[in-house]
């Protein structure tokens, strides 16, 4: 399979990288989260739909922001490859949303983002401990404002930033921090999609359209916050750390009895050395 600019990058290395996107889970999935990423268990969400345009969208955005050119022959091939892993993928779907989301993205970003200062797409990673680090892609940042793009097909959107996007915005945060940047915001920004009415099959009533809108939710990012998931970083590298050398306590950690002396695929660092 031909791996395409849109492929989503994991860094260099081998050590296990706590995803910025998947912390939340650790407290609301807990034997889940364990089970696909410490065993071969489950393997995990491998995309939807819903999931390729939303990353078709991401590397159309991150291409305004640089100011380059979109390579549609990529998108093509990211599509094929894609089309092989989910066997339901509506290919024509994603065709006739991606330009109307993409449109109001670009729109939103160049009313509301200091495009001199904008950075689109930066990996970042952080040791916490021996073999585990934290991180992930940041969608968008400026000097001061950390960005994070949803797309969703919901007609009704949150009104504050979810747990889980709270978490991940501040992951993201708390490095550009440590790299000297002055962060104080985290920015959600909803992209929806294009829903067309219809007929109500009651009435025969045409119903209501919601063409594709951009809507921000934007909040402080306060000293709290921070301490916050700096604890969250500790206790779930120690968690993984744990996990990883001790056989007998996976199915306490992991707060599921099927996981009792599971075979871990993270090696112990001892092992490594050898």
């Amino acid at each position: 399979m031909k791996k395409t600019v849109l492929d989503y990058y994991k860094g260099e290395g081998d050590d296990f990288r706590i995803s910025a996107s998947g912390i939340s889970r650790f407290f609301t999935s807990t034997s889940s989260w364990f089970r696909e990423n410490l065993t071969d268990l489950d393997e995990g969400f491998t995309g939807n739909t819903a999931s390729v345009l939303g990353t078709c969208v991401h590397y159309c955005l991150e291409m305004y922001v640089k100011n380059e050119p979109i390579d549609f022959l990529e998108i093509d091939q990211y599509l094929v490859n894609q089309s092989t892993v989910i066997d339901d993928l509506d290919v024509d779907y994603i065709r006739y949303q991606m330009p109307l989301m993409v449109k109001v993205g670009q729109q939103w970003i160049t009313s509301n983002v200091p495009l001199d200062e904008a950075v689109p797409e930066k990996f970042m990673e952080h040791l916490l401990l021996p073999g585990i680090t934290t991180g992930g892609s940041c969608d968008l940042h400026t000097d001061t404002t950390v960005y994070d793009y949803k797309t969703t097909s919901a007609k009704s959107l949150p009104k504050n930033i979810q747990y889980a996007h709270k978490l991940q915005a501040l992951t993201y945060a708390k490095l550009l921090i440590e790299q000297g940047h002055n962060i104080k915001f985290m920015s959600i920004v909803y992209i929806t999609t294009d829903i067309v009415g219809g007929l109500s099959e009651k009435t025969g009533k045409p119903l209501k359209n919601y063409p594709s809108e951009a809507v921000q939710l934007v909040e402080p990012i306060l000293q709290e916050d921070l301490d916050m998931i700096e604890n969250i970083h500790t206790l779930i590298a120690e968690s993984v750390e744990w996990f990883r050398d001790t056989p007998a306590l996976r199915h306490i950690i992991g707060q599921d009895l099927r996981l009792m002396n599971v075979k871990c695929n993270l090696k112990q660092l001892q092992e490594e050395e050898i």
